[in-house]
């Protein structure tokens, strides 16, 4: 695997974060704004955890988004900068792999 972490384009122009407990609440208020994301009847959406299950993370209904897999990508990666778990990392190299 890669050791370097690659960016989609469209996370190029994304805020810096500064510290850990900023990423930590940007993941959280990114995923709020995705919670209330609607989508066109005909695209299929994917379960995201918000908590991951490799975190310990329950998998109850309000543990878990649906979202297109378009948006699958980010939640990777923010929760990534926000806890550094490797989990995190792994799951977004798999989707951005996926994506190409």
């Amino acid at each position: 695997m890669n050791s370097k972490l690659k960016i989609p384009i469209s996370l190029l122009n994304a805020v810096v974060l500064e510290t850990e407990e900023e990423a930590q609440e940007f993941y959280k208020s990114f995923i709020e704004s995705l919670r209330d994301k609607s989508y066109p009847p005909n695209i299929q959406l994917e379960r995201h955890h918000v908590v991951p299950l490799h975190a310990a993370g329950p998998d109850v209904p309000e543990n878990i988004i649906r979202i297109s897999p378009e948006d699958h990508v980010a939640p990777h990666f923010y929760r990534f900068q926000a806890y550094k778990e490797i989990g995190d990392k792994v799951a977004y190299e798999m989707r951005i792999n996926d994506s190409n």
